[in-house]
């Protein structure tokens, strides 16, 4: 059910011009990869950015990355290690593109809490972290699930939207707001709901 891998360490699928990156390759084989034609929006590859990998890092005021040929409907589940270095406000990890109804994101530090929405806001209660967090989440309307470097809440209601529109990482749905300033290592998106034995091995491998 592998439909997207974005990994900033393997420096062969990612194209780069003074280290801003025009386009991260997918790592799935399903061609899903990630693109920024505008020079001034695009985010930087880090070397040593992470336990001497290399990250993408987004500087919190424009930089964001699409992946326009993703369509994908719940149930999903979704795994990164990424971190935000901003005080204040609210980062989004991804969204959908253009369309609301064709929507899901995780938001760090919205009201200081990790949430995910697809239709209806979902609270993990859990504090952002100041470093690297390795998150989990599965998306599947009423029963949908979140981890954050381990801990899991269940049974939360993040509403039934879907990525059917494509993908933006980095920034909301319109590209007006909640850039992320932070750092992606790594950024998967799986078909299904993946089982907790499945997902604590995706988190151990992260």
């Amino acid at each position: 059910g592998l439909k997207l891998w974005l990994d900033a360490d393997d420096n062969t699928t990612i194209t780069h011009s003074s280290n801003a990156v025009s386009q991260w390759n997918d790592k799935s084989s399903n061609g899903n990869h990630v693109t920024q034609a505008t020079v001034g929006n695009r985010p930087t590859l880090v070397a040593n950015g992470q336990n001497s990998l290399s990250t993408i890092r987004f500087d919190g005021s424009n930089d964001y990355i699409s992946v326009p040929g993703l369509s994908i409907t719940q149930n999903y589940s979704i795994f990164s290690v990424a971190k935000t270095t901003a005080g204040s406000g609210r980062d989004y990890l991804f969204d959908g593109v253009a369309t609301n109804a064709a929507r899901s994101l995780i938001a760090l530090r919205n009201t200081g809490k990790v949430q995910f929405w697809a239709g209806n806001w979902a609270n993990s209660n859990i504090t952002t972290p100041t470093g690297f967090v390795n998150i989990a989440a599965v998306f599947d309307n009423t029963s949908s699930q979140l981890s954050v470097n381990g801990t899991t809440v269940t049974g939360k209601n993040t509403g039934s939207y879907s990525l059917s529109n494509g993908v933006y990482i980095g920034t909301n749905y319109q590209t007006n707001a909640d850039f992320l300033e932070g750092d992606i290592a790594e950024f998967i998106i799986v078909d299904g709901v993946a089982s907790t034995n499945d997902r604590q091995k995706v988190e151990g491998y992260l």
